[in-house]
């Protein structure tokens, strides 16, 4: 009983870390990585599953408990506007994607698995729209898809396809070779030599 029961457990916990995913990348792909109504759909959804989880602070948080408090402080200072006030969500977005990650330890390469394959679709659509967008404008353009900068998404891609090349998913093996192309048609020579 025992064991149906973790296991149970450990389903329900990959099913919310693919709800956070899905959502998390749902919001990028409709307003880019850092558009306030994104960060504010992701902390939001995020909180919801933390409640459900039963997630637990303990002391070993508190540092970062003060510092997304300080950061969103220091965004709406001046003057609470919503743009602001969202991005000064940023850090509470982060910690709560980690506190979900690190509460299931059983499920932590079930969730490493999932972010990498979701991940691999959005390296194939970045590959997809830098041909089409090249192709339309008749030269060689650097693709920013799916975070606004191409600097910034070279080192998502460069970081995803180091993580990619320890895995032996099948899949994985061959999206490894789709995230070192996305990096590469970023361009970001910073990126390709870090």
């Amino acid at each position: 009983m025992k064991k149906h029961t973790k296991k149970l457990n450990k389903q329900s916990g990959c099913i919310w870390d693919i709800v956070v995913l899905a959502i998390l990348f749902f919001c990028t792909i409709i307003q880019g990585a850092y558009f306030p109504g994104g960060i504010v759909a992701v902390a939001f959804a995020e909180i919801v599953v933390c409640i459900l989880r039963r997630v637990r602070l303990n002391k070993g948080h508190i540092p970062m408990i003060v510092f997304c408090i300080w950061h969103f402080v220091c965004s709406v200072k001046s003057g609470f506007v919503i743009e602001y006030a969202a991005k000064g969500l940023l850090p509470v977005a982060v910690f709560l994607l980690y506190l979900l990650h690190s509460e299931v330890v059983e499920n932590k390469e079930g969730f490493k698995t999932n972010f990498l394959k979701v991940s691999a679709v959005f390296a194939a659509i970045s590959v997809i729209m830098c041909v089409a967008n090249s192709i339309s404008f008749m030269n060689i353009q650097r693709s920013s898809f799916p975070l606004g900068y191409s600097n910034v998404t070279g080192i998502l891609f460069g970081i995803l396809f180091l993580i990619a090349l320890k895995e032996q998913d099948k899949f994985l093996k061959k999206a490894k070779y789709v995230f070192a192309l996305a990096l590469v048609l970023t361009q970001s020579v910073g990126a390709i030599l870090v």
